[in-house]
């Protein structure tokens, strides 16, 4: 008899009504995010434009001050002065060159190098050697 006075068991949904609420909750969310980002990346770019303007108004600037100080010069008749910044300049420039032409030789030299090694590997394995990386070293 105790078994039949039990109530029937009926089955109670915890998980299904939730997704629902938390799939809109991660919805708006997720376009909330999303309309950060695009501020976020508009106002990144605004100061980037900024960044620009400012380099470009500073280049300008040192552009027009060289040019005041050489027409200062030419005017006082100081162009001994101005000769010998320009060759200042020019052997600045002549250094740089040398050492950026020095560095795209070593830059080949490893580059050959590697060539020739790669080469002598790929002969050594088709000869059939074994471990051919390790015998050229």
């Amino acid at each position: 008899m105790p078994e039949e006075q039990q109530a029937p068991v009926t089955p109670v949904e915890t998980g299904a009504p939730q997704p629902v609420a938390e799939s809109l909750d991660l919805a708006a969310q997720l376009e909330a995010l999303r309309a950060k980002n695009q501020e976020l990346i508009a106002e990144r770019r605004k100061d980037r434009e900024n960044r620009e303007n400012l380099q470009k108004q500073l280049e300008e600037i040192r552009i027009a001050q060289e040019q005041a100080k050489t027409a200062k010069l030419a005017e006082s008749g100081e162009y001994k002065t101005l000769w010998e910044e320009a060759q200042n300049t020019v052997a600045e420039l002549k250094q740089q060159l040398a050492a950026k032409e020095a560095e795209v030789d070593q830059i080949r030299q490893g580059f050959t190098q590697e060539q020739v090694k790669s080469a002598a590997i790929a002969q050594l394995s088709q000869a059939g050697a074994l471990a051919p990386d390790q015998q050229i070293s």
